[in-house]
């Protein structure tokens, strides 16, 4: 009997030493990282830490799939946003701001404005330096105005090239016949285009296209808008028949007030 409550006993304490190390064990396996200080007694140090490690890994992931996300999906926006920003750029671009040499007209060899050489326009635009208002004189030359201002003598020359009866381009020469000094005041485009390609017969959308924002358009009457474009003393005027749907008349003026001034007269009317 005594050896048989002698084992009963040994049994009773060996299940209850058993059953808290088993549970002990199960914790680490199932419980994180912070049950480390019983791995040693489980002896499951390698389980806890390979269920950390997954556990780690998969946060990892987690977290950067979001960034893998945005990171496949940012060149596509940039991309457009390029593609976008691109026409945009191209478009406005196109259309420069304008500047002194829009002012001038080029003809064959030749670019004309207000520093135009007298020597060039008597050689090979017509220009006769006629003396008296009434002088039949040239097939391209009349003086529209003549006198003395200040002991100085003055010719307002207008010049119908290569004629009158059918010219492309009719230009205003202001002369000091004292100092023997003028200079090109103004230019009538009759058939020959602006620096950029805009000539008599053109619509408005192609005046747009060419000038841009540098337009003012003010529209006179019901039929016709009169547009300019002005840089300084420069003033580019262009008249836009609205019936027609065509421009008619591109003058470009250099200084016409100042030469007035300089001759002390109202007006060029004759």
């Amino acid at each position: 009997m005594k050896t048989i409550r002698k084992l009963l006993f040994i049994a009773v304490i060996l299940i209850v030493v058993y059953v808290p190390i088993s549970g002990c064990g199960k914790d680490v396996n199932t419980v994180s990282t912070s049950s480390q200080s019983f791995d040693s007694i489980s002896g499951n140090t390698s389980e806890t830490s390979a269920i950390s490690t997954t556990s780690s890994t998969s946060t990892h992931i987690e977290t950067s799939v979001p960034t893998v996300k945005s990171a496949d999906s940012s060149p596509s926006t940039s991309a457009s946003s390029s593609t976008i920003s691109g026409k945009s750029q191209t478009t406005t671009s196109d259309i420069k701001s304008i500047s002194c040499k829009d002012f001038d007209v080029y003809y064959k060899d030749i670019i004309l404005n207000n520093k135009t050489s007298l020597e060039v326009l008597t050689e090979k635009l017509g220009l006769t330096l006629l003396e008296d208002p009434l002088e039949e004189g040239s097939e391209t030359t009349s003086i529209r105005v003549a006198g003395c201002v200040n002991d100085m003598d003055y010719y307002w020359y207008q010049v119908s090239y290569p004629n009158r009866e059918s010219p492309v381009i009719i230009y205003d020469y202001f002369y000091n016949s004292t100092n023997n000094i003028g200079r090109i005041v103004s230019i009538d485009l009759k058939s020959i285009p602006t620096s950029r390609g805009i000539a008599v017969g053109n619509t408005f959308e192609e005046l747009k296209n060419k000038y841009g924002k540098d337009i003012v358009s003010k529209p006179n009457t019901k039929t016709t808008n009169y547009i300019r474009l002005m840089l300084n003393e420069n003033e580019m005027r262009v008249v836009y028949e609205k019936n027609l749907g065509k421009i008619t008349d591109i003058h470009i003026d250099y200084d016409t007030g100042e030469a007035m001034e300089e001759m002390d007269i109202a007006s060029l009317e004759d």
